[in-house]
């Protein structure tokens, strides 16, 4: 199930009980974690439908994906915290990252948004703070899903926050240049 709110049909009444709103000191993902937190509140199940109509993607610089956000990571901790109450409620739900790497890939990924206008010891000091934290770290190390994630794994293993810097802000270059061809 997608995290947007598009495509979704809601009933006001269970809505209304269990006195979920948007959450209006996040500046992303409060949809995301409405959807959560009505899931958690449902007394049944849901239908979710496999078949798609269409998919498209849009090349948009003003997109809210390519956005620097402040308050990060509060965001992806009402996420997380709401993803639990999920796995409470349905057994078969589960949460595949703990939450320290789940905040730190958000954070991470976030200084590298195109109006980030962080300088680069600003970015340092941010990722220093989570490789010598030893839980995000043991997180970053145990749960790998994609090439990402394995890219991560190395960098937090080998504890240089100036090498993720340079990777991910070269990665980004990268990006760019592809786009443009």
């Amino acid at each position: 199930m997608t995290p947007y709110l598009h495509g979704k049909v809601f009933r006001r009444s269970v809505i209304e009980k269990a006195g979920i709103s948007f959450n209006e000191k996040m500046s992303m993902g409060e949809d995301s974690l409405f959807i959560k937190q009505y899931l958690s509140a449902m007394k049944q199940g849901f239908v979710q439908s496999e078949d798609v109509a269409y998919f498209y993607t849009r090349d948009n610089e003003n997109s809210l994906s390519r956005k620097y956000y402040d308050n990060i990571e509060y965001c992806y901790s009402e996420i997380y915290d709401a993803l639990e109450e999920m796995e409470k409620q349905y057994p078969n739900f589960q949460v595949n990252s703990g939450k320290k790497k789940m905040i730190a890939t958000m954070v991470i990924q976030n200084l590298y948004a195109d109006s980030c206008n962080l300088n680069r010891r600003q970015r340092i000091a941010i990722i220093s703070r989570y490789m010598s934290d030893l839980e995000t770290k043991q997180q970053m190390t145990e749960y790998v899903l994609s090439r990402m994630d394995m890219i991560r794994k190395v960098l937090f293993q080998i504890n240089n926050p100036w090498l993720l810097d340079a990777v991910f802000s070269m990665g980004k270059k990268v990006s760019k240049k592809i786009k443009k061809s």
